[in-house]
């Protein structure tokens, strides 16, 4: 779970602005997002936590911290570079961090939790992440 979080943090680094723009930040992040939640073992750990966390409410706050939360850091800290440099708008950055997710992910890791088979072929997260990514740039247009 930690090598996945570090891997997506990656794609976070302000440092990544130098040599590429935010929308292509944020694509490739899409679909490591995607990719992740095509994974059985990813749903298999989302499920497990969710009915262990009852039991022992520790366990989804290191989960927390180690995971959402942190790439949430990650992010924001992008996200308030790339204003800074004018190629976005944010009123709230942390509200502009938590939307980028919501809109990659939509209902799809709710849905798959809970059974449904979904279309994770390339073309379909391809699909799906650039329409997440044009939409939140739409939001964020200078």
């Amino acid at each position: 779970m930690k090598l996945r979080v570090d891997k997506m943090r990656n794609h976070f680094q302000v440092s990544n602005l130098d040599d590429h723009s935010l929308r292509e930040i944020l694509a490739k992040a899409a679909m490591e997002m995607l990719n992740m939640l095509s994974e059985k073992q990813f749903l298999m750990l989302d499920r497990v936590l969710g009915a262990e966390v009852g039991r022992d409410p520790q366990l989804g706050k290191y989960f927390l911290e180690i995971g959402p939360l942190a790439l949430l850091q990650s992010l924001s800290e992008l996200i308030q570079e790339a204003a800074d440099r004018g190629e976005i708008s944010s009123q709230n950055i942390e509200y502009s961090a938590e939307m980028f997710p919501s809109l990659v992910l939509g209902r799809q890791d709710t849905l798959m939790r809970f059974g449904m088979k979904l279309d994770f072929s390339e073309s379909a997260k391809s699909e799906r992440a650039q329409r997440a990514v044009n939409a939140w740039m739409q939001l964020h247009e200078v």
